[in-house]
């Protein structure tokens, strides 16, 4: 197949209006291939722990398989950013999706011929996630090729569409297909890969610039944080941004121990917790519009503000409707934010660098995001609930006074 020249990363097509972007058939082609795919890993996340229990496993057993599918992504992320820099990054999607659909299919195959053993269940979770890593990671490097840079924010959001669309629909359709068959979840999430295979078998586009020439050594990991580090408003975005990624991973915990102490039942529970799910939709789609509105910094000031007095909220009831309308706003908040700061980083880091910089600005978004539940199951044990909603929303004070004061973040752009 042949493939267009390659574009120069960032600049804006003629005729674009702020807020109202128009991406081109390839950048929609990744998005759906994307979007069906998410869907299907969503619905087999929930498939796998569910298959440890189906086959006698015990619910520590079925942890641990999520811990190892996320352990795969944190061991080898940089791995998977130098990799991206270093290889065609259309041949990197590629490959990733074969081994995605080979995966789950062969895990599918073993369920279907009873041959699934717990040792093959971990290593298919390992496999998978490993595989994601690298293609998400390829995936924000090829952006700059499909977008305009003064859209790449917007593109972002609209990723953050399908990403928390699989979020709300993952869990029940899960439920849905492993109620069919063990195997079902797996088989479809084999096709959805399939999906996005032939999606990215589609873009024409050129996805990488020039070959670039770099050692697969040690010190090469880690170009991207060096770059991060040496880029002041960048660094800023990111310590901002690791705090709200903090207190997102703590508030389901709190959130869950808090109403199930009032008596809520957990399909209630299910469905206060999808209002996230909701709100970040909403959000996602609000984006243009915003930044068509609102410089970069001021948004992310104001979007900011709306942590302490909401999470202030859970400090002092537990009641169902109040914590659902928490969720929603702050969730609203998360696709904007996320979309601004990743979309600078995406905009600005050198072509070379785009894969390292890459899971470098995740990795150290997320760097105390495992500490969290921790955290606030001892604050839950010793305090209670509202002593835990007034310690998150104390943080997210903390949070929006060092942020309102940094001249970087208030200044902050992405135009």
């Amino acid at each position: 197949m042949s493939e267009n020249p390659v574009p120069v990363p960032g600049p804006a097509r003629a005729g674009a209006r702020p807020g109202r972007p128009r991406f081109s058939r390839d950048f929609w082609l990744l998005w759906f291939g994307q979007g069906v795919s998410s869907l299907g890993s969503a619905a087999s996340d929930l498939a796998y722990p569910l298959l440890v229990l189906q086959l006698g496993g015990t619910p520590f057993k079925a942890g641990l398989v999520g811990l190892v599918s996320t352990g795969s992504r944190l061991l080898l992320r940089l791995v998977a950013g130098l990799v991206v820099d270093v290889c065609s990054r259309k041949r990197v999607l590629i490959w990733c999706d074969v081994g995605r659909a080979v995966t789950a299919g062969g895990l599918a195959a073993a369920v279907l011929t009873a041959t699934a053993g717990y040792p093959l269940i971990l290593g298919a979770a390992f496999l998978e996630g490993a595989f994601s890593v690298f293609f998400f990671s390829a995936e924000r490097a090829v952006l700059p090729y499909l977008v305009p840079r003064a859209r790449l924010s917007e593109a972002i959001a609209h990723n953050q569409v399908y990403l928390q669309a699989a979020t709300i629909a993952g869990a029940p359709v899960g439920g849905f297909l492993f109620s069919l068959g063990a195997a079902v979840p797996f088989l479809v999430d084999t096709g959805s890969y399939l999906v996005s295979l032939a999606a990215v078998l589609g873009i024409t586009t050129r996805l990488s610039g020039a070959e670039h020439q770099v050692q697969l050594v040690t010190s090469e990991l880690f170009q991207g944080m060096r770059w991060v580090w040496r880029d002041r408003p960048g660094r800023a975005s990111l310590a901002y941004l690791c705090a709200i990624n903090a207190i997102v991973a703590a508030m389901p915990l709190g959130v869950i121990v808090g109403l199930r102490t009032a008596g809520v039942t957990p399909a209630v529970i299910g469905i206060l917790l999808a209002c996230g799910g909701i709100g970040g939709v909403a959000g996602a789609l609000a984006v243009p519009q915003l930044r068509a509105k609102y410089r970069d910094g001021a948004l992310l000031v104001a979007l900011g503000w709306l942590w302490p007095p909401m999470l202030a909220v859970l400090a002092v009831s537990s009641a169902p409707w109040a914590v659902a309308i928490v969720i929603f706003v702050l969730a609203t908040t998360i696709a904007p934010t996320q979309s601004i700061i990743f979309g600078y980083q995406t905009a600005h880091a050198p072509d070379e660098l785009q894969g390292r910089v890459h899971s470098a600005v995740n990795l150290l978004s997320n760097a105390v995001t495992p500490l969290a539940p921790a955290a606030v199951g001892a604050l839950v044990t010793w305090g209670g609930y509202p002593a835990t909603g007034a310690a998150l929303a104390v943080g997210a004070l903390a949070m929006m006074a060092c942020a309102t004061t940094s001249r970087s973040i208030r200044q902050f752009s992405n135009r």
